[in-house]
């Protein structure tokens, strides 16, 4: 939540974040407006709050592999999406190249009984 905040108010600083044509605007708006930010700011303070109580130099080693390990998991969340959508296009441009090849096959065939 807090990283989304982030990220959007980042990008809503750029000047091409509102323009027509950027197909992330939707999403920047959403994410760096002011209701979604407060929700942000809350979850940080909340956060903040837990870790003074918990985080100590005792459990760094153990918060630290948890960290890294949510972030291996979301990383392989987004892959995860991005090879679906490669495997949708690749099927579609295969299924396009077979089409032309028998068009192609088929206007050849034309061309030799005419």
């Amino acid at each position: 939540m807090v990283g989304y905040a982030e990220i959007a108010a980042r990008l809503a600083a750029r000047p091409e974040a509102g323009a027509a044509t950027n197909p992330y605007r939707v999403w920047i708006e959403e994410y760096a407006g002011a209701p979604y930010q407060e929700v942000a700011a809350s979850a940080r303070g909340i956060w903040t709050g837990l870790a003074n109580l918990y985080v100590t130099p005792a459990r760094e080693a153990e918060l630290v592999a948890i960290f890294k390990e949510a972030t291996r998991l979301e990383a392989d969340f987004w892959e995860m999406g991005w090879r679906a959508g490669l495997r949708v296009h690749s099927h579609l441009f295969l299924a396009s190249l077979r089409r032309t090849s028998r068009l192609a096959i088929l206007r050849r065939r034309r061309k030799l009984h005419t």
